[in-house]
């Protein structure tokens, strides 16, 4: 209860602040940034690369079935909208619907504060994938749809090297490889990188407040 108040409290300070006119509108991007590019990541890194997986088969599987369930669901959407002309303004609202950062710029440091490693780990698994691929298919509608009448792009292989990069380069696909590897090489971890990971929880709420 403690660690939710203080929770709200750091939120609601957030908000305080930016009634006031006391943090830039730099300063608030910085301190997303922090959270989404640096603090969350740390978290997933620390988090998986200090849990063994050796014994734990219920991760793989609980891996494949959820990266399996998003593949076969962005399937059938591309499917539907391939039978549909659409408009370039209703591509932008499926691309962005899609795309949810607060699942790890919100989700990811809640669940850590307030939940633990064991939790976190669950979570790290699968926000991590699906960050990464809500994020490739929101580039991939912005790019398919990017005309502005009824008309369907097809796609340069520029265009589709750009997703494939910036997919590859999200920050928590990132993190869940070298999470994975340092667990498997059970290198050890610096307890500091919890420190870190624990930091996302009250920026991304000062950030929610401002």
């Amino acid at each position: 209860m403690a660690t939710i108040i203080a929770l709200v409290a750091v939120a609601l300070l957030g908000g305080i602040v930016s009634r006031r006119d006391m943090v830039s509108h730099l300063t608030k991007a910085r301190i997303q940034k922090y959270v989404y590019f640096f603090a969350a990541p740390i978290a997933v890194i620390y988090a998986l690369g200090n849990h063994d997986f050796s014994d734990n088969s219920r991760y793989l599987a609980f891996l494949i079935i959820n990266a399996g369930s998003y593949a076969v669901l962005f399937f059938v959407t591309y499917v539907i909208l391939e039978r549909k002309k659409i408009t370039r303004k209703l591509a932008g609202v499926i691309a962005f619907s899609s795309n949810a950062p607060n699942t790890v710029f919100l989700g990811f440091p809640l669940v850590l504060v307030l939940f633990g490693q064991e939790a976190f780990v669950y979570v790290a698994l699968l926000g991590s994938l699906s960050d990464a691929f809500l994020n490739a298919f929101r580039l991939f509608m912005l790019h398919k749809y990017k005309a502005p009448l009824l008309r369907r792009q097809k796609h340069s292989r520029a265009q589709l090297r750009s997703i494939i990069k910036e997919t590859l380069t999200n920050p928590f696909l990132v993190a869940l490889a070298i999470g994975g590897i340092i667990s498997y090489l059970h290198v050890p971890v610096p307890s500091g990188l919890r420190l870190i990971g624990l930091s996302a929880s009250y920026a991304a709420l000062f950030a929610l407040g401002l």
